[in-house]
């Protein structure tokens, strides 16, 4: 046998073992990241991952300019440029743009309804706001908040 055939028959002894040893057992090729001939399959992986990154990317951008929204309309409500009814009709637009954030607010800031729960939420957002907001103020949105939920019931 000649020295080439010999590094052949080295060379490709093993990878033969081993693809027949893959063949045999296909899941210990997965488990080991060697099952090259599914590829269809890690495509489709691969499809189902960009899909969801990207609507994970785009719910995120979505959630941050609500934010945004949410801390504008509060800091005009702190600074008396906007009265607390417009800022709850705001926040209650917001929150009824998506279900689940709907639920999430209710769940969150519990109240008889989503606009009740809105209010809740905008008293509190000025509350703990970063902005600087005196003693008075927040006591006259509480007083707001107050009036805004019973007339709410009375209806």
């Amino acid at each position: 046998m000649t020295l080439t055939a010999r590094w052949v028959t080295i060379v490709l002894t093993p990878l033969a073992l081993v693809s027949l040893l893959f063949a045999a057992f296909p899941s210990f090729a997965t488990d080991i990241g060697l099952d090259f001939w599914n590829l269809s399959e890690l495509e489709r992986q691969i499809e189902e991952c960009s899909q969801s990154c990207e609507r994970y990317t785009r719910e995120t951008k979505q959630a941050d300019k609500r934010s945004a929204l949410r801390r504008d309309i509060t800091n005009q409500l702190i600074r008396g440029e906007r009265d607390f009814a417009s800022a709850v009709n705001f926040f209650y637009e917001l929150n009824n743009e998506d279900d689940k954030l709907a639920f999430r607010t209710q769940l969150i800031y519990r109240a008889d309804n989503l606009r009740a729960s809105s209010a809740l939420q905008v008293f509190s957002y000025a509350k703990y706001s970063p902005e600087k907001i005196s003693p008075e103020r927040l006591a006259e949105l509480e007083k707001d908040c107050q009036a805004y939920l019973s007339e709410l019931k009375q209806k």
